[in-house]
């Protein structure tokens, strides 16, 4: 499981409870569940009852970094 600091982590980021998804490992939802339930009593997190633990998520969320933007214009 890669690591994420509680700095990099929104306060109202919404979180997945669903561990045993084939997909935590790589899921930002996840690995935010493990910071912010460290540091504050109340999270926001995705309806478990609307979540599938399974290769089709529609709440995963990778953690590859992403790319936004090239470079600024004038």
């Amino acid at each position: 499981m890669n690591k994420i600091s509680f700095k990099e982590v929104p306060n109202v980021y919404t979180v997945c409870i669903k561990a045993d998804c084939p997909l935590a490992n790589n899921c930002l939802r996840q690995l935010a569940m493990q910071v912010l339930t460290k540091q504050h009593k109340i999270v926001r997190i995705v309806n478990p009852l609307l979540t599938q633990p399974s290769e089709q998520c529609e709440f995963y969320r990778s953690d590859e970094p992403q790319v936004y933007a090239r470079g600024f214009a004038v």
